[in-house]
């Protein structure tokens, strides 16, 4: 499938079912959470974003990636697409730009990649060395993964601070066979 089209089916993923997400519902016990849809490949899921306090001023959350009918033992990378630095008010305006590359986040600003790959941080934010967050299927194709994010200082993301987020599943980032992506919404730092 070509890149532009798979970019449409993107964007339309995301007015039919992203755009709506942008004052999201709450899952059980006050968390955010996100529908995986599989833009190409098979599987569906949820992400759940479960902002917390600890000892750091920046924010912190508990993030639980589940996948079901995804191909069977299949290692998918986690990845976002934060809004954050680029304009206040965009930010948090509920239509994540970062994930197809609009203004503010087109060439036309400085270089950064549409989705960031999660890794494995310290509570100060900073990495472990341990690596790439995977979500691997068993042989049901199903699949679960729940780490802990602290950003670094340097985002600025403190109390109060709002930004909007997609969330995505990627097989492989050079040739990927499936893609699951998640609706925008809006997170509020605690």
């Amino acid at each position: 499938m070509h890149r532009p089209i798979l970019w449409l089916i993107g964007v339309l993923l995301l007015v039919v079912g992203g755009i709506s997400s942008a004052s999201p519902g709450l899952a059980d016990n006050g968390r955010l959470r996100q529908r995986l849809t599989a833009v190409w490949g098979q599987g569906e899921g949820r992400a759940y974003i479960e902002p917390f306090l600890d000892a750091t001023t920046d924010f912190s959350a508990r993030i639980r990636v589940t996948v079901d009918d995804a191909p069977p033992n299949t290692s998918f990378i986690v990845q976002r697409a934060p809004e954050v630095g680029r304009d206040a008010v965009k930010d948090q305006d509920g239509r994540c730009q970062r994930a197809f590359g609009f203004a503010p986040w087109s060439t036309a600003q400085p270089p950064a990649p549409s989705f960031v790959t999660f890794v494995a941080v310290n509570p100060d934010g900073t990495p472990t060395g341990a690596g790439n967050i995977l979500l691997t299927t068993n042989s049901s194709g199903e699949g679960e993964v729940e780490f802990d994010f602290h950003a670094a200082a340097a985002a600025g993301l403190t109390s109060g601070r709002k930004f909007d987020v997609v969330f995505r599943l990627i097989d492989d980032l050079a040739n990927p066979s499936t893609l699951l992506l998640g609706g925008c919404v809006t997170v509020t730092v605690t």
